[in-house]
């Protein structure tokens, strides 16, 4: 079942990925010597997930809550891996690259129409909780 915000999200991640990474180039000191980001590569992936999670009921069985867990745990594992490999990338770089992706797929999806509590929660709540994985 997709819902409106969903849709809005797939037919948005190219311009949502564009912006995220011109923001955390021009934000993030550390991404200077770096011709491209680590989560570009997964990030339409993870995206695609958030969609995904905008998309069901908000009652989830555990088999479901566990799979997306899981799901969300390797994109920010990666992440979390190649960052610790870059000279001079921070905790605190990784943190914010996190908050401006949250503040870009947020901004992206309200041009169009405001984002409901439920549907910002579930951004917020995913994005926090790769924070914590990939750190």
């Amino acid at each position: 079942m997709q819902n409106e915000t969903s849709e809005r999200l797939k037919l948005s991640k190219r311009k949502i990925m564009q912006q995220w990474l011109e923001r955390a180039q021009g934000e993030i000191s550390a991404t200077l010597n770096h011709s491209t980001l680590a989560l570009r590569n997964s990030l339409e992936g993870f995206l695609d997930n958030i969609a995904e999670a905008l998309s069901v009921s908000p009652v989830k069985s555990t088999e479901q809550t566990t799979f997306e867990r899981e799901l969300f745990f390797k994109y920010a594992k990666v992440h979390g891996e190649s960052r610790a490999a870059m000279k001079n990338y921070t905790i605190e770089s990784l943190i914010l690259e996190y908050h401006i992706l949250r503040q870009t797929i947020c901004d992206v999806l309200e041009e169009e129409a405001p984002l409901g509590a439920r549907e910002r929660e579930i951004i917020t709540s995913i994005t926090e909780q790769s924070v914590n994985d990939a750190a």
